[in-house]
């Protein structure tokens, strides 16, 4: 699991970098949002001061039912990933929130493992 867990953070970024990782980390996001935070008025959408332009038109397209278009600020030194707020609320989906709960990371990890485990045995034990 500590191996898993320093490998982690480097597997992101490599996947943000990716522009198909990216479109689909966004999208995750985005639909997490308008699932679980409520409220009324805009998403703000904060993405890194140096993503490219194209960021801001994906992020516009992934909220096509909220209220109004989400604002998007950007954030130096944000890093990969994104954060959406509306009100107090934050779905933080950046490297650092990603990961701030190690307990529920490795839970999912435990779970993935033992799902690959059962489907035909893919994975030695």
């Amino acid at each position: 699991m500590d191996t898993a867990w320093q490998a982690l953070p480097g597997a992101l970024v490599t996947a943000w970098q990716e522009p198909d990782g990216r479109r689909q980390w966004c999208e995750t996001a985005c639909a997490l949002a308008r699932r679980i935070v409520m409220g009324d008025g805009p998403f703000t959408i904060e993405i890194d001061a140096t993503a490219p332009p194209a960021q801001a038109d994906l992020l516009r397209r992934c909220m096509p039912e909220a209220d109004a278009p989400p604002a998007i600020r950007a954030v130096e030194g944000l890093g990969p990933g994104l954060r959406i707020r509306r009100g107090l609320a934050c779905v933080d989906a950046t490297v650092p929130g990603l990961l701030a709960s190690r307990e529920r990371v490795e839970a999912e990890l435990l779970a993935e493992l033992d799902a690959l485990r059962h489907e035909g045995g893919r994975v030695s034990t």
